[in-house]
């Protein structure tokens, strides 16, 4: 006589889902050893009853385990673990709502990360580098992407560097707004600036060698040079922008790359006048080191015409320009792009097209159109008049502050920095957060110790009363 095996321990929540998790706890049990090959289960009625839940859940279980073949029905016999199962236990952990496997190793990189960082919500006013999306032109976006679904070939493969009309509309576009020199082979572009800066180091950077990176600067560069094991310094400031000078006088002439932000420094602030873009691109020049060039905010200069791209400024120059239509539009729309050398361009196209392949083609599309129609353009320029009425008044609440407090503040971005003597910044980051606000702490921009407190603050995404409330409770924090 075969002897029936109970299932009378398993426990069910019974307000989750009952055909799921009698599902994982019958696979554990034949995972663990605990029910061997050949061994006969209850039959539905009878584990119906055990478990008290329904008899039609626990045949669909059964059915469900037969088809992937941890059981097997035998007509007329009942169902029984299925003889093909291994005939061992795996090496696991015990864990009442699943199998959870001892897994090997991960590499230096994974376990360089700061994985219990607090994360912040991106979404929330005051998050640097949110747009006004209220303000963004979405029933036009929406009018030209209708105008493409039906266009067939965008559902398929294309080109690795991107959507040719975009490349082209983009070197128009960048000619005329940034002064920078190219066509369309030396665009690549990209599911946003971060992975614009993973090809940079995957294309110019071998493990071990030099890449410095503004100190305090933009931290996710540092993640990813630092995939690649490369060892990164820092480049201190001089008057919240790039120090010309440190770079002179430092040991750098072995460096590889040097990650930049001359238009407007981040999170700083700082503008390289021209005169010093002259001096970074005869230093690299000189000891043979690629510049890559992060434009990310370019186009939100209030008082003046920005600087031109150092890109621009000579013929097959050691430079990678950089940017992204995040901070122009909206984050979720995830393109970015590059500007490479002509000499270097089919190495950038090789090293996206193993990576991650293509960017979204019908997105690209409709972006391409975005632009050439004009709406672009005007998008920014509307921006432009917005975002500096929003710094204005900002800056007039921030000055109203603590001694305590110094305003850092630029006439160009989305964002403003308040530096705060002898704070702790994360504490009042997270303060702030109770209210529903998502500034950065200062100090998270460093990556030595010797960091400077405050907040970065982004203002693009905020109204008149939020900048207000944010302001009343920082002073009130400080005070």
């Amino acid at each position: 006589m075969i002897e029936v095996i109970s299932l009378d321990d398993i426990t069910i929540d019974r307000q989750s889902n009952l055909q799921d998790q009698l599902y994982r706890k019958v696979v554990s049990k034949i995972v663990k050893g605990e029910l061997k090959q050949g061994v006969k289960l209850p039959s539905s009625r009878l584990l119906s009853k055990e478990l008290k839940i329904s008899r039609n859940t626990v045949i669909k279980t059964y059915d469900q385990l037969c088809d992937e073949g941890y059981l097997v029905s035998k007509l007329g016999s009942g169902v029984f673990v299925n003889a093909d199962c291994l005939d061992h236990t795996f090496n696991v952990e015990n864990d009442e709502k699943s199998v959870v496997y001892k897994l090997p190793s991960l590499s230096s990189f994974a376990n360089s990360l700061n994985i219990n960082a607090e994360r912040s919500s991106k979404n929330l006013p005051f998050s640097p580098g949110l747009t006004a999306l209220d303000e963004f032109p979405f029933k036009i976006w929406q009018q030209i992407f209708k105008r493409h679904t039906d266009r067939k070939h965008l559902y398929g493969y294309d080109d690795p560097n991107g959507y040719l009309p975009l490349r082209e509309a983009l070197v128009d576009y960048l000619a005329h707004s940034r002064g920078v020199k190219c066509d369309a082979e030396q665009v690549v572009i990209t599911q946003g600036a971060q992975q614009a800066i993973t090809l940079c180091a995957q294309v110019l950077v071998n493990p071990d060698q030099q890449v410095l990176i503004e100190e305090p600067g933009y931290r996710s560069a540092n993640s990813a040079f630092q995939a690649l094991g490369a060892n990164i310094n820092s480049v201190p400031l001089n008057n919240n922008r790039l120090s010309i000078s440190y770079l002179r006088n430092g040991k750098f002439a072995k460096a590889s790359v040097l990650y930049c932000t001359p238009t407007h420094q981040y999170p700083m602030g700082g503008i390289l006048p021209a005169s010093e873009r002259m001096e970074l691109l005869s230093w690299a020049v000189e000891n043979n080191t690629w510049i890559i060039e992060d434009d990310y905010d370019s186009e939100f200069h209030f008082d003046q015409k920005p600087v031109a791209s150092i890109q621009g400024l000579a013929d097959a120059a050691p430079v990678v320009y950089l940017g992204s239509f995040s901070k122009t539009m909206f984050p979720g729309l995830r393109l970015g792009y590059l500007v490479v050398p002509k000499q270097v361009a089919e190495y950038f196209s090789s090293a996206k097209s193993a990576t991650c392949g293509e960017s979204n083609l019908l997105t690209q599309a409709v972006l391409a159109d975005f632009i050439k129609e004009g709406h672009f353009t005007r998008h920014i320029r509307r921006m432009r008049q917005s975002y500096h009425k929003k710094w204005l008044h900002f800056r007039e609440l921030l000055n109203t502050l603590s001694p305590r407090c110094k305003l850092i503040a630029e006439s160009a971005g989305m964002h403003l920095v308040l530096e705060i003597e002898g704070i702790d910044d994360s504490l009042l980051s997270g303060y702030l957060q109770m209210f529903g606000f998502s500034p950065s702490p200062l100090s998270a921009y460093y990556k030595n110790e010797s960091k400077r407190t405050g907040l970065v603050l982004g203002f693009a995404n905020t109204n008149k009363q939020q900048r207000e409330e944010l302001v009343e409770h920082i002073r009130q924090f400080v005070k």
